[in-house]
């Protein structure tokens, strides 16, 4: 009985989450140059969050590669160790 849904885009929904769950993007299931054109758009970035809701949580299994930036890590969002 979980509510689930999907998009296109982290940003449409952001301001509406309550928990954000990322993982890493598996290299391994793309062609090199996909994959490289791609990744840099799958990164949670610091700016991106000034929409969330204050109670809003960053959760990641880690170990993590780059997609989440460096700047989440200080911010009241940051859920993982």
């Amino acid at each position: 009985n979980c509510r689930y849904s999907f998009h296109d885009s982290v940003d449409k929904v952001l301001p509406k989450l309550d928990i954000l769950y990322v993982t890493r993007l598996q290299k391994e299931r793309f062609e090199a140059a996909e994959f490289e054109r791609i990744s840099d758009q799958m990164v949670i970035r610091g700016a991106q969050l000034t929409v969330a809701k204050d109670n809003m949580r960053v959760m990641h299994p880690l170990p993590r590669v780059k997609e989440i930036a460096i700047d989440v890590d200080n911010s009241k969002y940051a859920y993982y160790y």
